[in-house]
């Protein structure tokens, strides 16, 4: 996800593609954030627009423009609406949430995080101090010709809505690979807020978390879908902050179990990935190289490159062992051990 308006999704492996790929056009102001569907079709953006947008990855137009925040201006506000495969969404559990009860504003600060979860059936967005869930039905029909998407409506309408004690939520995680009600949030108060998405009530909480307030926070249940893990492995999340630090948690003890320090990050924000075999932790930093930790030993293994300036984000490919590593500078480079 760049800093600059356009998105672009490109086929892997670049040395076949060689980089072709479509721009995804639409945001007025920078992405801050950005998810693939289970299966790999549905994009999904957030912007400084204070906007998110729903994409088919090979299609440039967004199938759907998430800007209000109960529900599309166009929506029916029909509490039985189907979701985004035509069948009734199967829900979580939580008291009936009705969107009468205030008007239907657009969103007043940046979306700074947005999520598939539950397998696809909802999303969840954080703008604010407020973490939104969504349930949402597609539209039919070739977003690629212009007369079908302009007849198309796509739908949504917030089911539930957690309220932070933080000014604003920085960065926030769930897993939609399983189905799993807890999701992370990393508030601009210092605290890691444990909650639990069938009341949207927190249920745990860690205050204090880093010495200045987490912009990074990543599960390793996230890793990948082609790899099997016992339970106790799916419990570990990591978080990152301005403060120099990466941090290991527990979310079985709630409380950091190792601390890797190496890296520089005392400015920006930088993004962290945790490999799909669950024995490395990745991470980006201010001077020009992305770090990669063994998690069981707690020691840099390795320090990739220099890139010409900040490395913002990591990403580790879900079923081959590559690396991908983004800059500062707009450039994004591949590191693999198969030749991939």
């Amino acid at each position: 996800v760049p800093t600059n308006k356009p998105a672009r999704v490109m086929p892997l492996p670049l040395s076949k593609f060689q980089g072709e790929g479509t721009d995804l056009l639409g945001h007025n102001a920078g992405l801050l954030a950005g998810d693939w569907s289970m299966d790999g079709t549905l994009v999904l953006t957030s912007s400084a627009d204070r906007s998110a947008r729903l994409w088919n990855a090979g299609c440039a137009h967004p199938l759907m423009h998430l800007s209000h925040s109960l529900h599309s201006p166009s929506f029916d506000a029909n509490p039985n609406s189907s979701s985004s495969n035509g069948t009734p969404a199967a829900t979580p559990s939580r008291p009936p949430f009705s969107p009468s009860a205030a008007s239907n504003s657009p969103f007043l600060h940046e979306v700074t995080g947005a999520r598939f979860y539950y397998q696809d059936q909802f999303v969840l967005l954080s703008c604010g101090n407020r973490l939104n869930l969504y349930r949402y039905k597609l539209a039919d029909g070739d977003m690629n010709d212009d007369i079908a998407r302009f007849k198309a409506s796509s739908k949504y309408r917030l089911a539930a809505c957690h309220h932070t004690s933080a000014q604003t939520i920085n960065d926030f995680t769930a897993s939609n690979s399983f189905l799993s009600p807890i999701a992370l949030l990393a508030g601009s108060n210092r605290c890691i807020e444990v909650v639990d998405c069938s009341t949207m009530q927190a249920v745990g909480s860690m205050p204090d978390a880093h010495a200045r307030p987490v912009h990074t926070i990543v599960q390793s249940a996230n890793a990948s879908l082609y790899t099997s893990h016992p339970r106790e492995a799916s419990e570990l999340f990591a978080t990152m902050a301005c403060d120099g630090a990466l941090k290991l948690w527990d979310l079985r003890v709630c409380r950091c179990v190792r601390t890797f320090g190496g890296h520089q990050n005392s400015q920006i924000t930088v993004g962290a990935a945790f490999s799909p075999c669950f024995r490395f932790l990745a991470c980006g930093s201010e001077d020009q190289a992305a770090y990669l930790y063994d998690i069981r030993q707690g020691t840099v293994l390795s320090r990739l490159g220099r890139h010409g300036s900040a490395v913002t984000d990591v990403a580790f490919n879900p079923l081959h062992p590559q690396l991908a590593v983004a800059s500062q500078g707009g450039h994004v480079h591949f590191y693999s051990d198969d030749g991939y």
